[in-house]
């Protein structure tokens, strides 16, 4: 009588795990170092978006597309040379605090002193206390590092308030402001030296306004946003400026919250999204016109989104 005997797995070789392991260890590595590269550049939002693109790779047809390909790697490059800056101005901060001169505390009063002269400064003291404080120095260092450089080079005076880099440069304008990081610019004039205190605690509220968005969505978060605000809400409509305190800040107070469009800042800010996703929009046209069937239609080499054509794709 025949007894029927298990199959017996064949055991990988040593050899087989070197390297299926060597090759392992250098896939999860390049994953690291990618998703390091998307926090420093992008924050969160780019740890999320990374994520997201990895989940929907596994869910892509088995066509393969030249241009994604290299609309990775173009993506790829822009992430790493974002994060190279962001070292770098982290770097050029360390090494400004461990090697520069140490900067005067800015006092409080009419009479504070930077460099011999004569400033009213104001104590710039944040609401979420010594941690936060602590913390968004930290967020905003590779910005600062580049803003403290600039100021150096123009000849300007600075002086340290917690967590916060005052800084006069010259200028014809007086009582104005702008927060750099962590750094806030003060333009100073020699005939009318203008209420600082106000207007230094304003712009303290920019710089926790900067940390918080260069942790959502990277350095490049709060100039970004700010411009796109202000180009449908200026002036005293902004709503980075409202947060931060319109009379601080110089700014009259109005009523209402309606938008008032500068046009020719929109339509800038248009024609960049049009730039940006018109690959969508062609597709989308192409759904439109053709119904749910032009939807996965493609050419040869490339996905439904990257394929020619407005009304239908153009096959060659």
């Amino acid at each position: 009588m025949l007894t029927l005997q298990p199959e017996r797995t064949r055991e990988p070789s040593d050899a087989h795990h070197l390297r299926s392991g060597g090759a392992s260890r250098p896939r999860r590595a390049v994953r690291v170092l990618v998703a390091v590269a998307a926090f420093l550049a992008f924050g969160v939002l780019g740890l999320v978006v990374l994520a997201w693109k990895k989940r929907r790779g596994r869910r892509r047809p088995a066509f393969s597309c030249d241009c994604c390909r290299r609309r990775r790697y173009l993506t790829y490059g822009a992430t790493f040379l974002v994060a190279g800056l962001v070292l770098a101005g982290a770097g050029l901060s360390v090494n400004q605090y461990a090697n520069g001169p140490d900067l005067p505390t800015c006092k409080p009063g009419p009479s504070a002193v930077v460099t011999g002269e004569s400033h009213d400064l104001p104590s710039t003291e944040t609401a979420g206390g010594p941690v936060w404080s602590k913390s968004r120095q930290v967020v905003t260092a590779p910005v600062s590092g580049l803003a403290r450089q600039y100021v150096n080079d123009r000849g300007g005076d600075l002086c340290a308030n917690q967590s916060t880099t005052i800084a006069f440069l010259p200028s014809a304008a007086a009582d104005s402001g702008v927060a750099v990081g962590g750094v806030v610019l003060i333009a100073e004039s020699p005939d009318k030296p203008g209420p600082w205190a106000a207007l230094a605690r304003h712009e303290s509220r920019h710089v926790d306004q900067w940390a918080t968005l260069t942790l959502a969505g990277g350095p490049l978060a709060m100039p970004v946003l700010y411009a796109v605000d202000d180009a449908f809400f200026p002036d005293s409509l902004n709503h980075f400026e409202r947060a931060a305190g319109l009379e601080d800040g110089g700014y009259p107070h109005v009523d209402g919250i309606a938008p008032q469009p500068n046009w020719a800042s929109a339509t800038v800010i248009g024609l960049i999204l049009v730039a940006l996703f018109r690959r969508r929009l062609r597709w989308a046209s192409r759904v439109a016109i053709g119904g749910r069937a032009a939807a996965a239609d493609h050419q040869y080499r490339r996905c439904p989104l990257h394929s020619t054509g407005w009304s239908r794709v153009r096959h060659s």
